[in-house]
């Protein structure tokens, strides 16, 4: 495990009381000849929470079948989480995620919903309620698709914004099958959030670093939130895959490994929160070598319940398309500890990005 230079530390603010009211993580397989599964969580206040997908991992041990390889994650009611994919005939699928729950005060509203895109549609777009969108942030849920022949990273991967106000919009490169994306548009109360800063990267074909000058925040009290990628290239994971970060105050990075012929766009939303919010917070990133499933990251929690874990991608060193091995997911095992963990190992290496916010 290494840390990113300057991205590891702990922040005491002033004395506030805390926004979160709960933080759960989750974790759901679902069975070979299921398309859905739940998990059971301590209750919730549903307008008051969100789920963020935070990985997964197939047991897919070929590059064939994405229908089953890809799932996302909804509230279903306050004691209850679901996981679903589309295709549940062959392949377990384990999903990963975080329920963030807010008090009360903190919350202005809480929008979720799901956007399907058709067969021969790489874009769409949903309408929410009016929201300030420099108090608000969208959270990608994670999505799944009807592909059942050859995996193509142009059909599947799908990238979310909250485009304006009103429009959370979803964009893809191809439209061969259907996808679709879970989101919440999550909008605090004013004061919460000092600045939102949405990143988008439209990525050259011949360059595995891309970045981006963004306004200076106080790195302690910043996250980074994926809202996933457009591409063009069909299969080659390693071109595909990246993970990003905060290099300093004012520079987000996106790193892959591979060179590819075309280009692709990547999102990414910087939230800042205002000083008396955060306790501590640590940016990592963790080698997998071509031998491991699974890497264990000693941290520091004060308490659990408080702690965001926050997966930022992946980078995978071959062209191969094999999802069992390419896929992974965050997760914490107690207080002192963080896993990162895929299903097999491909014989090649990955190394992943995350971050871990425990508020006050």
């Amino acid at each position: 495990m290494a840390n990113f230079p300057g991205l590891s530390f702990k922040s005491f603010p002033l004395a506030s009381s805390s926004i979160i009211q709960s933080i759960q993580e989750v974790s759901i397989t679902i069975a070979a000849s299921s398309t859905s599964n739940t998990a059971t969580i301590n209750s919730i206040t549903t307008g008051n929470a969100f789920v963020m997908w935070n990985g997964q991992n197939p047991n897919n041990g070929g590059g064939t079948n994405s229908a089953n390889a890809f799932g996302y994650l909804t509230i279903t009611n306050g004691t209850t989480i679901t996981a679903t994919r589309n295709n549940g005939t062959t392949n377990t699928l384990t999903v990963y995620g975080v329920v963030v729950e807010f008090v009360s005060s903190a919350v202005v509203s809480m929008q979720t919903g799901t956007i399907t895109l058709g067969s021969t549609v790489t874009s769409n777009t949903a309408t929410i309620s009016s929201v300030s969108t420099s108090d608000s942030f969208i959270i990608y849920g994670g999505a799944l698709n009807t592909t059942t022949g050859p995996y193509s990273a142009r059909t599947v991967l799908v990238a979310i914004d909250l485009t304006n106000a009103t429009t959370v919009t979803a964009v893809r490169n191809l439209g061969t099958d259907s996808a679709t994306v879970a989101y919440t548009v999550v909008e605090l109360t004013s004061g919460v959030i000092k600045q939102v800063q949405k990143i988008s990267v439209a990525s050259t074909s011949s360059s595995t670093t891309e970045d981006t000058t963004i306004t200076a925040v106080d790195m302690n009290n910043s996250m980074v939130l994926d809202n996933g990628q457009i591409t063009g290239s069909a299969a080659l994971v390693n071109t595909n895959l990246y993970r990003q970060y905060l290099t300093s105050t004012t520079n987000h990075r996106f790193e892959r490994v591979g060179t590819a012929t075309t280009s692709r766009t990547l999102k990414a939303t910087v939230v800042e929160f205002n000083t008396g919010y955060v306790l501590a917070k640590t940016a990592s990133l963790v080698s997998l070598s071509t031998a491991e499933t699974q890497k264990d990251t000693t941290v520091s929690m004060t308490d659990r319940n408080k702690v965001f874990v926050n997966q930022n991608g992946r980078t995978y060193n071959s062209g191969g398309s094999t999802l069992n091995s390419t896929q992974m997911g965050a997760l914490s095992t107690s207080t002192t500890n963080v896993r990162i963990i895929r299903n097999a190992t491909g014989s090649v290496a990955m190394t992943a990005a995350f971050e871990m916010i425990e508020f006050v």
